[in-house]
């Protein structure tokens, strides 16, 4: 039995079949204070070997009790205060583990409250006088971007079709684009822009000129049939002058016989 400290002054145990206790030490003073004290017959007590037999005088009569240490007590019967000594963790576990996942809460809520703050301000931001512009964003649905370039006016109107772009060799990529090297192809005239030529000029050499001056690369004649172009035009003029000079040494020849 482990009794109160403030145990009753008058305990009345009658009318109970108890024979005998098994006191700890601690609680021997608590029953020889009482005042009255009323068991039905007690036996003669039969000790554990870890308790010992002692008389008492309670309220002028002698009983007998088995006496055990706190400890040996606490041991034998698993009380609540040998629970407490076996995890002397568990009374101070609780509040921590609450106070942690508090604190987690309230770093995960401080967290997307930095992240939508940062996002509005950045969505906010405007370029004009006033340093700052409201921006009204449509539907989602849309999927329009406030700070968009595509959108801007001011782009829009300088833009160049992709069909006049040659994409290149990569030159940087990161966050949701990547950046080529890029060649614009612009056709400035179209047969506006054609060489004058002088009425002597042999047609040869005219259209040898306006072929490397085409508008379209795959016209253009490569160096090499440049090369040759003008190789057979060479010989041709070479051919042509020996005819003259043997015309021309003919008829001399005539003339003076």
């Amino acid at each position: 039995v482990e009794f109160l400290t403030k145990l009753p002054a008058d305990s009345d145990l009658s009318g109970n079949d108890i024979s005998h206790f098994e006191l700890r030490e601690s609680d021997v003073d608590i029953l020889e204070k009482l005042t009255d004290f009323r068991v039905g017959a007690m036996a003669t007590p039969t000790c554990n070997a870890q308790a010992t037999k002692k008389d008492m005088d309670i309220v002028g009569n002698n009983y007998q009790f088995c006496v055990i240490s706190n400890s040996a007590f606490d041991t034998l019967y698993n009380t609540t205060r040998t629970k407490a000594k076996a995890t002397p963790g568990s009374a101070w576990m609780v509040p921590m583990i609450l106070t942690t996942a508090s604190l987690a809460v309230l770093v995960f809520f401080a967290g997307l409250y930095v992240i939508s703050k940062r996002s509005s301000n950045e969505y906010e931001k405007g370029v004009g006088s006033g340093g700052r512009r409201r921006i009204s964003s449509p539907p989602a649905s849309q999927g329009y971007l406030p700070d968009d370039v595509r959108q801007d006016a001011d782009l829009v109107q300088r833009r160049i079709p992709l069909n006049d772009l040659v994409r290149g060799r990569l030159i940087g990529k990161g966050g949701y684009g990547t950046i080529h090297l890029a060649r614009w192809i612009k056709n400035d005239t179209d047969n506006r822009v054609r060489p004058k030529f002088v009425s002597d000029c042999p047609a040869e050499i005219r259209y040898i000129a306006l072929e490397c001056l085409s508008h379209d690369p795959a016209a253009r004649p490569t160096a090499n049939e440049l090369y040759e172009s003008l190789v057979a035009l060479n010989f041709a003029a070479d051919r042509k002058q020996a005819r003259v000079s043997r015309a021309s040494k003919s008829e001399a020849e005539r003339v003076h016989l």
